[in-house]
């Protein structure tokens, strides 16, 4: 059996806890502290962070290795940062490096402590965060190819967004090629998506060809439908085409849904006539109003075009008869008299 081995955690920062400290103090910098270990592979630093142990923190930052690593591939700091203790990361900012990615190819690969801010941030207790990226490198990424940023956008996090906004690059992309526009849209946050238009290409496409439009009408749920009403004043999808040629409106309907048939049903209005009217021969009018309202409106039209061209020509007719018979199509001086 090790010395690490033969500490008891719960007694071992309990006694931290205290005042004086003594007896646990006069081992701090002992080789069975720094070394302990677990069996999830935590150091009694990351012990003390998940027990809230505050005064045993401060006391542990100094003299531990702060970026060993647990089985789960966490640092101290991400730790805290999960877990949006603000007084933890306090602690221990001086002595870890902020910019330390996780390794492995999880979920959170290559996620820092501020990314792992995000997972569970509430807005209300913000401090974690806020700290985390004032010192943290925007432009790093998890192994998506994500930034801070994107993270925040997938999360839904509009205040999260606000924040990393003014420190970042709004257009830059993630291994697929979506920028943090094109991942609030499929992620639904329509929040954050009104604090990205300002500042971000809507007319942008990811690797598939695809734009935000094109992510937001592939509803999942029912307020995406609002994402799309936000992105639209913005674009113009009529020639938005993925690289199979897809329209928004034309990926709304590959998988139908009656939250996607009102996707499309929305789209109809500026995407191209010989989709809305493929679209309009095969669904009713129950599934897609406004598109055959839409055709109606194009086949008045032309038919009034008809008429008016087939009255056009019958009057240039008459002109020419009355001409021909020494009739003028203007009045004639004489009947103008006596008028």
């Amino acid at each position: 059996m090790t010395d690490a081995a033969k500490i008891n955690p719960s007694d071992f920062l309990a006694a931290l806890e205290e005042p004086g400290a003594s007896s646990a103090g006069a081992r701090l910098d002992s080789k069975e502290v720094r070394d302990f270990r677990d069996e999830k592979g935590n150091t009694l630093l990351m012990i003390a962070i998940e027990r809230s142990l505050i005064k045993a923190v401060r006391k542990l930052a100094p003299v531990s290795d702060c970026e060993a690593v647990s089985k789960e591939n966490l640092t101290a700091l991400t730790l805290a940062a999960y877990n949006g203790d603000a007084r933890m990361v306090a602690a221990l900012l001086p002595f870890c490096d902020a910019n330390k990615q996780q390794a492995g190819n999880s979920l959170e690969g290559g996620a820092t402590a501020l990314m792992f801010s995000m997972l569970r941030l509430d807005e209300k207790y913000p401090d974690a965060f806020l700290a985390l990226a004032k010192v943290s490198d925007m432009s790093l990424r998890n192994h998506l190819g994500e930034t801070p940023l994107m993270i925040a956008a997938h999360f839904q996090n509009a205040f999260a967004v606000e924040k990393l906004l003014p420190l970042s690059n709004p257009d830059e992309r993630d291994a697929r090629g979506k920028t943090a526009l094109m991942i609030a849209a499929e992620s639904g946050a329509r929040t954050a998506l009104k604090r990205l238009l300002p500042v971000s290409d809507i007319e942008a496409q990811c690797h598939k060809g695809m734009t935000a439009m094109h992510y937001a009408a592939m509803l999942k749920l029912s307020y995406d439908l609002d994402v799309l009403r936000t992105l639209a004043p913005f674009a113009n999808w009529s020639h938005q085409r993925k690289i199979d040629g897809a329209t928004p409106f034309a990926l709304a309907l590959q998988h139908p849904t009656p939250l996607r048939l009102a996707a499309a049903d929305f789209l109809a209005e500026k995407s191209p006539v010989e989709e809305v009217r493929a679209a309009v021969a095969k669904w009713g009018r129950e599934d897609l109003p406004k598109a055959h309202a839409r055709m109606e409106s194009l086949e008045l039209a032309a038919e009034m075009n008809v008429s008016s061209w087939r009255q056009g020509s019958s009057d240039a007719s008459v002109d020419e008869s009355e001409s021909k018979n020494g009739v003028s199509g203007a009045k004639n001086p004489r009947q103008t008299k006596w008028l």
